[in-house]
């Protein structure tokens, strides 16, 4: 009798056991697929996996334990596919727009970034100083007007509305270039007929550490009427699978905890001097 009844309560705690595991499986699947766009995200060399967003993607890839996680490398086209045919694709970091919401599905803002800015050498300052307002913002097209300086931008880059018009208007010289920051960076480092190139302020940050250049040598110069701080969402395929992925992450997101880390990932590859404006 005590033998059957030991089995019994054994058969018990097997079955037992057996369901908890059941119940801690993933019940569905995030594909992650990635531009290589640092420092949001780095996929290759000494920096790999330290990008603002790898950082946020990293805790929600620890907090979603129902769903198993596959992180897939892809250039902006293949991302585009591949979030239209799957219904479980996901972006850490992408910026919402009309078009791509006819397509992706996306998250409460995870961060908020700044826009766009002009970066220059310091040696610049006197050049520049007469064109900027009582903030320290540049009046780009005003500068532009001059043509004293040699204004570089990624050709086919969108900077925004605002930027994007003042450069049309003033003829800023277009370069050819799959980083679409760093070369035109190098041109500004090495004296190379260029005064100024346009983008993030992260972007100067990450050209500075990967060239090993003093950061001290150059300028992030916000531009005037162009410095609204952009959200920055998680953005999944517009599917049943993609709703029930995005609910999870906004979950995630009014706990306040994501918001937390990826302002703090985001605000450590500020340029120093411009975290105060940021802040």
């Amino acid at each position: 009798m005590h033998a059957l009844l030991r089995k019994l309560l054994l058969i018990s705690l097997i079955s037992l056991c057996y369901k908890v595991a059941q119940a801690n499986q993933p019940t569905g699947e995030i594909v992650w697929f990635h531009s290589d766009f640092p420092p949001i995200s780095i996929l290759s060399g000494p920096f790999k996996g330290q990008g603002a967003a790898d950082r946020w993607e990293s805790f929600l890839i620890q907090n979603l334990t129902d769903f198993r996680h596959e992180q897939l490398p892809a250039n902006t086209l293949r991302l585009h596919d591949e979030m239209k045919r799957r219904d479980n694709a996901c972006n850490p970091a992408y910026l919402k727009t009309p078009e791509r919401e006819k397509f992706f599905i996306f998250s409460n803002p995870i961060v908020h970034i700044l826009p766009n800015g002009l970066v220059s050498l310091r040696s610049n300052k006197a050049l520049i100083e007469p064109f900027l307002n009582g903030r320290r913002e540049v009046r780009l097209a005003e500068l532009l007007s001059t043509q004293k300086l040699q204004i570089a931008v990624a050709r086919g880059r969108s900077f925004g509305h605002t930027i994007d018009t003042q450069l049309k208007a003033g003829n800023a010289v277009q370069y050819n270039a799959s980083d679409i920051f760093s070369s035109g960076f190098l041109q500004l480092a090495n004296h190379q007929g260029v005064d100024a190139v346009v983008g993030y302020a992260i972007e100067l940050t990450w050209s500075t550490r990967r060239f090993d250049l003093d950061p001290k040598q150059f300028w992030f110069i916000p531009v005037e009427g162009a410095t609204e701080l952009i959200p920055v969402h998680i953005a999944c395929s517009r599917s049943a699978a993609g709703e029930q992925i995005i609910a999870r992450i906004n979950d995630l997101v009014r706990a306040g905890k994501v918001t937390e880390i990826a302002t703090h990932a985001y605000r450590e590859w500020l340029p120093e001097d411009i975290g105060h404006f940021y802040d």
